[in-house]
């Protein structure tokens, strides 16, 4: 098989745990988009690991934006109501 294109990972009769990982960072990867390639275990665990604290991270920031606008909305209420 040409390596160019697509790792050959032979997950299909390996070990539960090794299936586990890859569909976890494969998983991980849809969702954020990411084009990062393990060529091993050992790289797919830190791929699967920083992958998944850049999604935590992520949520973090978009949830205090949410947090921070809900606030100013909520000033903006309470300031029209005393121009009122």
């Amino acid at each position: 098989m040409d390596q160019a294109f697509a790792i050959d990972y032979s997950i299909y009769d390996a070990y539960f745990f090794k299936k586990y990982l890859y569909s976890l960072l494969y998983a991980v990867q849809v969702c954020l988009g990411s084009d990062v390639f393990p060529s091993d275990s050992v790289e797919t665990v830190f791929s699967s690991i920083g992958l998944f604290c850049g999604a935590v991270i992520n949520a973090n920031i978009f949830g205090e934006l949410a947090l921070i606008f809900s606030e100013l909305d909520k000033l903006e209420k309470e300031f029209q109501l005393k121009i009122v």
